[in-house]
């Protein structure tokens, strides 16, 4: 493979710009603080359950009721205490900002004087004083009335009523952003239809071809997020639910006159109380967890993988189960149109057009950094491929298989090569039995690869097994290159299975011969120093490398629609374009 390095670059991660949609969805801030909550999602839960606990125990005594005197004096008032609290399920958000506007308008006023047959007058209505509290989402409805009845009415009947409303307003803007949806998709349905005629009429090559093509994907694309859009408002008017729920029921005290503040009587509430203890204990478990999440040195995404090895991910392989994984090592047969054999799809395409980088130790960029990058151009869809990881346990024999049997699929002649010599495990992947291998033969010339190819229960591939169990043999280094070149001559792509880079030599020995490396990672397990110590290991040898193949990463997930029937979205490769599932069905984008 010809190498014409075209210009340096620096391993600092930044230096590598792969641009596109994937490097925004690791910026998204959001996300930034939702995945380490799903990571570590029992300390928070462990925290609230103390929380609960020491409010439970520090739980205040309840206010002694009014004797029969003090609610027989005509000079005592009495004050309730309706509590509201922000329902999570509520599918727009409250806005107490927008709550307490509403609550001083003249038509919840009105609705609560008709409701209450006219017991209470317009201006006692508007007395009614709320208190809010946004960290923990509660709303305090206080009413103060001559008797203890008519005042937990009256703030019982204001709170109902304000929920009503704010239900009310939010579902007329619901309705009125469905129909302008509607409105929209059958804009694009005509514009779509328009112009699919005179798409068919345009010849193949023509610019104007690709310029309606342009279009019509960017309709599509349109048309779909609105499909979406209308479907979850729908969604929404099926199963309404209220704005706000009823934390406590008012418990009226006397006082001698109205009081503008609810806090002490509210504390007093065991609902309300356990309801600050567990926001408090929850909110300091969240804190805990970013500062976990910050001392974590382990990748834990792409974005983690990209800044700790200096090199593009090229695929993210989904997360499977141990127990998935040992009922069937090869998603990539056995469930074709599942998320692992997507991915490993995308990731053969990406080994075989993707640049490859070249890793150099000959020009220092910083003290921080073990050597340049520098993209090789004009090369050849590589023919040896090999597949390391830095640490045991990444799935990199599991990614070998499924990798072999993607392109076996593709109408190519295989051949795996096991050159993991202490642990070899490809070929009981493959159906291969232990046997000979390797490790059986004294010299490579005098007893050549081809004598040890057998042929494995897939169609298309064919391994040269490592042979029993043990340290690579006395030649293999030497001759390394003459494995290499022998291989490539038996079929048209060459897999090499090695131990992993930290621990083992063997995949230095090949690297200078091999057109390109591919690292695998998992996240979870590898460090950023181990992955600086595999790269630095990587650029010893000039080594150049395709990128990295992630395992278990929470972009995998996006793959996930591929399981289900009825594929109504294409998926983009790495590159912004069509994977290699095939190009866009536009009957079914509509």
């Amino acid at each position: 493979m010809q190498r014409t390095g075209v210009g340096q670059r620096s391993f600092a991660p930044a230096h590598i710009d792969l641009g596109g949609d994937e490097r925004m969805k690791d910026n998204n801030p959001l996300d930034r603080y939702l995945t380490p909550l799903r990571r570590w999602w029992p300390v928070p839960v462990a925290a609230l359950a103390l929380g609960l606990l020491v409010a439970w125990i520090t739980l205040p005594e309840s206010p002694d009721e009014p004797t029969p005197e003090e609610l027989a004096d005509p000079t005592i008032t009495y004050r309730a205490t309706h509590v509201l609290i922000r329902n999570p399920e509520y599918p727009v958000g409250v806005n107490f900002d927008l709550v307490e506007l509403l609550a001083r308008q003249g038509d919840l006023t009105n609705r609560v004087v008709a409701r209450m047959d006219g017991q209470v007058t317009a201006g006692e209505v508007d007395a009614v004083t709320l208190e809010r509290n946004d960290n923990i989402g509660t709303l305090g409805v206080t009413a103060v009335q001559p008797t203890p009845d008519l005042a937990s009415d009256l703030a019982t009947t204001f709170a109902r009523e304000l929920n009503d409303l704010i239900f009310d307003r939010d579902e007329e803007q619901r309705d009125d952003r469905v129909a302008s949806i509607q409105d929209r998709l059958v804009t694009l349905d005509e514009r779509i239809t328009e112009l699919e005629p005179q798409l068919n009429a345009l010849p193949e090559d023509s610019f104007d071809r690709r310029r309606l093509e342009a279009e019509l994907d960017n309709l599509f694309d349109q048309y779909t997020s609105q499909q979406q859009e209308l479907r979850r408002l729908i969604d929404q008017q099926v199963s309404p639910v209220q704005p706000f729920d009823t934390l406590s029921e008012p418990s009226p005290v006397p006082t001698a006159a109205p009081v503008e503040g609810t806090v002490a009587e509210v504390t007093r509430d065991p609902a309300v109380w356990f309801a600050l203890g567990g926001s408090l204990a929850l909110l300091l478990g969240i804190g805990m967890v970013l500062v976990i999440d910050h001392l974590d040195t382990r990748i834990r995404s792409r974005r983690d993988a990209e800044d700790a090895f200096g090199l593009p991910v090229l695929a993210e392989m989904p997360r499977r189960s141990a127990k998935q994984r040992n009922r069937e090592p090869l998603p990539v047969r056995s469930e074709p149109d599942g998320a692992t054999a997507e991915s490993v799809r995308a990731l053969r395409l990406a080994v075989l057009v993707s640049p490859t980088w070249h890793l150099s130790g000959q020009v220092p960029t910083g003290s921080d950094a073990v050597g340049s990058v520098a993209p090789v151009t004009d090369h050849e869809p590589p023919r040896s491929l090999l597949i390391t990881s830095p640490l045991t346990g990444d799935g990199k024999t599991t990614l070998v298989a499924n990798l072999a049997a993607s392109f076996a699929g593709a109408d190519q002649r295989v051949l795996v090569v096991d050159c993991d010599f202490r642990r070899p495990a490809v070929g009981e992947m493959l159906g291969i039995s232990s046997g000979e291998g390797l490790r059986s033969i004294t010299d490579p010339y005098e007893q050549p690869v081809k004598d040890l190819v057998v042929s494995t229960r897939l169609s298309g591939i064919q391994l040269v097994r490592a042979g029993e169990p043990g340290i690579a043999p006395p030649w293999f280094v030497g001759h390394s290159r003459t494995i290499v070149e022998q291989a490539e001559e038996l079929a048209d792509v060459v897999l090499f299975d090695t131990g992993p880079l930290l621990l083992t030599n063997e995949a230095l020995a090949l690297i200078p011969a091999i057109d390109v490396t591919l690292l695998v990672a998992r996240t979870g397990k590898v460090s950023f120093s181990q992955a600086r110590d595999a790269v630095e290991k990587l650029t010893r040898v000039g080594a150049d490398v395709s990128g990295i193949a992630l395992v278990g990463a929470d972009g995998g997930r996006r793959y996930g629609y591929y399981e289900t029937a009825g594929k109504q979205s294409p998926t983009r490769s790495i590159f912004g374009g069509l994977t290699s599932s095939g190009s866009r069905a536009r009957s079914g984008s509509r």
